[in-house]
């Protein structure tokens, strides 16, 4: 038998000795550092209660040399245990009666609105104290709980007196003694060991195996597993930067406690060269760091994105359900200097999209930094502008004649279809109508599998030619619906994504060249402030049941806005006829013409006090729906000018 195993154990302790001492690594198709806090915290209650929490699959070379095949997880997360174990205090820690016994001891009487709030302060102050005054092993080992009734007695002073300070300790001493056994406990558990030896070429599909069936991977990290044979050189300077984005993820899972096999950041600078999984990883995160605006920015340096893999695979003409077999088919391109080439078409037409689309993207709106990017579509619906573009330049897709199936695909970089030659223009005069439409009509809501897929093979959908009475139809229905939805009262709604889009589209015409290069930021304002349609609101209600109380849409479009953040933070709740002090210094002209396009008679009906439900609905809706005309117009003005 080539391969065979054996049960053994680790203590926590000595587990995290061997890998600190590099005698156990981690194979480089292991999926980093994935766990979220929930899963972390759920893993140690398991283990502070004494259930069984799984194995570790270890695989032993001839050499001794010994790669965590599964269970890299829970090591980690036990790991975190052992050097910040505060940090894994919580509620099940706590005695619920000694929270109750100290709160006696403050002498407030037995009123439970008393003892809720109270008991829960507490409570708070005991974790806050664990959590901030032990930061290691060493430091929860050796609490001092008189610091903790002093700490306590500094925000109920009548807890001060030794006789109450005593019995503070007394109550707290037992329940922090019971934490301080469980670390202990945690700290010599047994870990059910595998030990695995045989062949190493075999490490892949075992990784495989143990993960598919439990659905405990996403698709990305099965692909890191299975496609680390197939290498992709980088021969192009202006994709070097993929391997600093594979670098700095394989750097911070060696940062955390691991060595990885086979890995060397100067060898890799070096040879250049990439597993196709590392390839998609590194070339996704270069265009999440290039194009924030299309593709959201990618803080986490070891976190899977998803795009490179979906965008490769869309430009090359394959379903999403085709992904598995990605390796293959980038293999199958030919050369490395053909696939860089095939790598820097994307991007050209990545480059490309994200100027057509800048104007809704990039308007720095609200937007306060990059780092604060909330990108107003989804990752398929920008995938499948992208793809279709490189398909009409590049791709020649062949279809079976009976059953319309692709038979084949062939990939010419060297000269632009004719077909792209003759609709180009119309793909630029309707990519960003499509693109809105898309978005106020919700399309890409899901997954977009499908979607994209029909796009991936369809010669028109970007090609359509699109009127205004099309857009406006779409424009009007999506107005319509989210009046008909808002029914506010004291909690009107955030803007979303298409009231955003459809501000950026009418102010990026309005502002002039150093309104957008300048300091200022914008913020969306209603103009009909929510704080005074609150409290009119307030006055409507007064003594009605919820069924007769009024409720309109006080976020609807047409009572939004961009105003210089400053100035609007500083009126308030008042309009900006209200705010004499906002106006001064400033030409109400100028105000009116690029930001409200209202005059001081639309927004009069605020100034008097109106106790009729029903008149006061009237006099709103006459408002917005004014309004919404004349920001209709600017929209009309802007996308569908002469080019």
């Amino acid at each position: 038998m080539q391969n065979c195993w054996e049960l053994t154990s680790y203590s926590v302790e000595k587990l995290q000795e061997d890998i600190n001492n590099k005698k156990i690594i981690v194979p480089p198709f292991q999926r980093g550092l994935v766990w979220e806090s929930d899963k972390k915290s759920a893993l140690i209650t398991t283990i502070k209660k004494g259930f069984p929490f799984g194995s570790i699959l270890i695989y032993v070379d001839k050499n001794g040399k010994m790669q965590i095949v599964d269970g890299l997880q829970r090591c980690t997360t036990i790991f975190e245990f052992l050097n910040k174990p505060s940090q894994f205090f919580d509620e099940q820690d706590i005695d619920d009666s000694v929270i109750r016994q100290i709160f006696d001891l403050m002498e407030y009487g037995n009123a439970d609105s008393l003892r809720e709030n109270f008991c829960e302060d507490i409570k708070n102050t005991l974790t806050t104290w664990v959590k901030e005054s032990h930061q290691t092993m060493q430091a929860v080992k050796h609490m001092q709980y008189f610091d903790f009734a002093m700490k306590l007695a500094t925000k109920y002073p009548i807890l001060s007196t030794p006789e109450k300070l005593k019995k503070v300790v007394d109550f707290v001493q037992p329940m922090l003694d019971k934490y301080i056994e469980i670390c202990d406990f945690i700290l010599t558990t047994k870990i059910p060991v595998i030990k695995l030896m045989g062949s190493e070429d075999d490490l892949p599909e075992i990784f495989e195996r143990i993960n598919k069936p439990g659905s405990s991977l996403t698709k990305y990290q099965i692909y890191n597993a299975t496609w680390s044979g197939v290498y992709v050189k980088i021969t192009d300077k202006k994709l070097f930067d993929i391997i600093n984005k594979v670098c700095n993820r394989y750097d911070k899972m060696v940062e955390s406690y691991y060595e990885i096999k086979d890995y060397n950041s100067t060898e890799l600078n070096r040879t250049k060269t990439l597993n196709i999984f590392d390839l998609c990883f590194g070339f996704g995160k270069k265009l999440c760091n290039e194009y924030p605006y299309l593709f959201g920015k990618s803080t986490d340096a070891a976190k899977v994105d998803s795009v490179g893999f979906s965008l490769i695979n869309a430009c090359l003409g394959y379903k999403v359900s085709d992904m598995d077999k990605l390796h293959m088919h980038i293999k199958k391109l030919g050369s490395n200097e053909f696939i860089n080439s095939f790598l820097l078409k994307i991007i050209d037409c990545v480059d490309e999209v994200d100027r057509l689309l800048g104007v809704v993207t990039t308007f720095k709106g609200n937007k306060r930094s990059i780092k604060n990017i909330r990108v107003n579509h989804t990752e398929m619906q920008i995938i499948s502008i992208i793809s279709f573009m490189f398909i009409q330049k590049y791709v020649n897709i062949i279809r079976d004649e009976n059953t319309e199936e692709i038979k084949n695909r062939t990939y010419n970089l060297e000269q632009i279809s004719n077909a792209w030659n003759v609709n180009k223009l119309l793909f630029k005069k309707n990519c960003l109508k499509i693109y809105i439409m898309d978005c106020l009509n919700e399309r890409w809501k899901g997954s977009g599998d499908k979607k994209l897929n029909s796009i991936i093979v369809s010669n028109s959908y970007y090609f359509r030619d699109i009127s205004w009475e099309d857009f406006e139809k779409t424009l009007d229905l999506w107005n319509q619906n989210l009046i008909n939805e808002r029914r506010e009262e004291q909690k009107p709604a955030n803007p979303k994504e298409g009231e955003k889009i459809l501000l950026n589209i009418i102010y990026v015409n309005e502002l002039r060249a150093a309104d957008h290069l300048g300091a200022d930021n914008f913020d969306i304002e209603h103009l009909a402030t929510k704080g005074l349609m609150k409290a009119q609101l307030e006055k409507i209600n007064r003594g009605k049941d919820d069924r007769d109380r009024l409720k309109l849409p006080i976020s609807a479009f047409g009572n939004l806005c961009y105003l210089i953040d400053a100035d609007n933070r500083s009126k308030g709740k008042k309009t900006i006829y209200q705010d004499t002090t906002y106006l001064k210094g400033k030409s109400l002209e100028d105000i009116e013409k690029k930001f409200t396009f209202t005059t001081k008679k639309d927004m009069e009906w605020l100034d008097t006090d109106v106790w009729d439900s029903e008149t006061f609905k009237e006099l709103y809706f006459e408002f917005i729906n004014k309004r919404y005309i004349k920001m209709k117009e600017k929209i009309k003005g802007y996308l569908f000018r002469t080019y």
